[in-house]
């Protein structure tokens, strides 16, 4: 039997990290798939519109509001995910110090390596972290294939 050093509270630590790695990964999927589908959404209405723009007239504002609420839904739902995602990478980056994961080097290598803009112990993550780069190109793309479903319902 091998002489083991760990704790029951070390083992719960790395319990602990490993559901929060889970949970980043499964957040930041479910992001992407958020954006898919309120996108697709989006396209297929307009796919309606345009194949079968005299019913699409008579119920105008029915698909207004089809319209709007799958870009406005995509914006707070993602939004929603977004801020889990980020509570989930903050806890995380403070296990990881409190582990010892943020120095932990393997033949000279960094292990984790954490681009940071300052050194203070330990930097939790910013919400708008991948949202200006990531999020908002998709945001305002919704929102354009938005109004321009409901340009083509009420001035085409």
């Amino acid at each position: 039997m091998a002489n083991s050093t760990r704790t029951l509270g070390d083992e719960a630590e790395l319990a602990l990290y490993t559901v929060t790695a889970t949970e980043i990964t499964r957040y930041r999927d479910r992001e992407w798939q958020n954006l898919a589908f309120f996108s697709a959404g989006l396209a297929a209405v307009i796919g309606m519109i345009l194949t079968h723009g005299c019913l699409v007239r008579q119920h105008g504002i029915v698909f207004d509001i089809v319209l709007a609420f799958l870009a406005i839904g995509n914006v707070f739902y993602t939004c929603f995910v977004h801020t889990r995602l980020t509570m989930q990478r903050g806890t995380a980056r403070l296990l990881e110090k409190h582990l010892g994961l943020d120095d932990l080097k393997v033949d000279g290598i960094l292990v984790l390596r954490r681009l940071r803009r300052d050194c203070t112990p330990p930097q939790i993550a910013r919400w708008t972290h991948g949202f200006w780069s990531h999020l908002l190109p998709f945001f305002i793309a919704d929102g354009a294939l938005a109004l321009f479903g409901m340009w083509l319902i009420h001035c085409a």
